[in-house]
């Protein structure tokens, strides 16, 4: 039986579908590309292909997050519900059924624990596989082992390591039984205009970028802000208005560091120390609020910042400091989110910094790092510090409303 949809695919996504229905037994197919060019489609026509065409077949879609296999799920119950091949829907077991025997399986990476014991007899999927964690993705494969089934992997790329990285790369140097489709290959202007291309370029952090709209791989881990020297001067014009960050030393060599910008996004102050005791701390931070009235301070209430934080706030209260504290608490979501906004606006050069070594070299030593689980974090090399990229960090996002990130 044939699929009959009223969608016109694209060449990129025909080409998958007819790679899969060429090579179907003991087969690997993994599709590349940029968000928003139809990989979800892609999946959905191939899973209903297998299940009408397959009797009696069982298929699976792995999905890194329970919404998004949701999402797939309901997207392809729609357009099936209403046809004579459909049989029914268990919302409970994520399991689309159809009158010739044969079922579609929805899951995702969170059940982990529950992603063992199955057989696939028609098509195994994994949807943005670059997103789900190695071991998972390898616990998957004995699905496939008994039936010759084969399997599709999409996504948008990440990072030169890691298994869709691998299986990508082995099928662009035809590995027998492994076939790769790079849709950045293909014209898909018409989707992404280039004048909205460009506007992407502009606000978005060029990681970000390059692997969500250029689709392309990028180094696993290194510098987070690239060629940063261009905004380094000491040659600032102090235009009026203010705001600070401060990150506290904690431990060791930790140090406590200011940080204050000017509202044209020129850091005009710097100062850091360590070895005092909390009364000297406090007493240093007041004397730069006094000197330059900061409109906003935020501080790091992490830990022992909280300890800190009181204290500032007890003492701007006492003397009456017309100023906002305000707390930040660091975690990789919102580290994340303060380090993009400084990545955007360097890459534009739309902020300066001091040209000071010990920023520079914390600056330079400051990196992106990718976990066992897939996670991205943001932290100094081993034997460096970053209490002064922390200070930057938090004195930058006071000048910013909103989020750096275009949906």
């Amino acid at each position: 039986m044939e699929i009959r949809t009223n969608i016109s695919l694209y060449k990129w996504q025909s080409d998958v579908i007819n790679g899969i229905i060429a090579h179907p037994k003991k087969s690997i197919h993994v599709v590349k590309a940029r968000r928003q060019c139809g990989k979800s489609i892609t999946v959905e026509l191939i899973l209903l292909h297998y299940a009408i065409n397959k009797k009696n077949s069982v298929s699976i879609c792995i999905s890194p997050t329970l919404k998004q296999a949701n999402k797939i799920l309901s997207e392809l119950q729609k357009a099936v519900e209403n046809t004579p091949v459909y049989a029914g829907c268990n919302q409970v077991k994520m399991t689309i059924y159809f009158k010739n025997g044969s079922s579609i399986m929805f899951a995702s990476a969170e059940q982990r624990d529950a992603l063992r014991g199955y057989t696939v007899s028609g098509i195994l999927c994994i949807d943005e596989c670059a997103y789900i964690p190695d071991d998972i993705i390898y616990d998957l494969f004995p699905f496939v082992d008994a039936n010759g089934a084969p399997m599709l992997f999409t996504s948008t790329p990440r990072f030169m390591q890691g298994a869709f990285y691998e299986y990508f790369m082995s099928g662009e140097m035809n590995e027998p039984n492994i076939y790769s489709y790079d849709w950045a290959k293909y014209d898909t202007s018409s989707l992404l205009p280039p004048e909205k291309l460009e506007l992407y370029r502009r606000t978005l952090p060029k990681m970000k970028f390059s692997t969500e709209y250029l689709g392309e791989f990028v180094e696993a881990s290194g510098g987070v802000f690239g060629e940063f020297g261009c905004c380094l001067s000491n040659d600032i014009i102090d235009y009026q208005g203010y705001v600070m960050g401060v990150d506290w030393a904690s431990t060791g060599s930790d140090e406590t560091s200011i940080t204050i910008f000017n509202r044209q996004k020129q850091m005009i102050y710097l100062d850091h120390f360590n070895g005092v005791d909390e009364s000297v701390v406090i007493d240093r931070i007041i004397e730069a609020i006094k000197r330059f009235k900061p409109s906003k301070v935020q501080v790091e209430t992490n830990s022992i910042g909280q300890i800190y934080y009181n204290l500032l706030q007890k003492r701007i209260k006492q003397l009456g400091i017309n100023t906002s504290l305000k707390g930040f608490n660091t975690n990789n979501t919102s580290k994340q989110n303060i380090v993009n906004k400084l990545q955007v606006a360097i890459q534009n050069k739309e902020v300066t910094l001091l040209d000071d070594p010990n920023l520079v070299k914390q600056m330079t030593m400051f990196e992106a790092k990718l976990t066992a689980t897939g996670k991205v974090t943001y932290e100094a090399a081993k034997g460096y510090h970053d209490d002064i990229v922390m200070s930057v960090l938090l004195a930058f996002d006071c000048l910013s409303v909103g989020s750096y990130n275009i949906s």
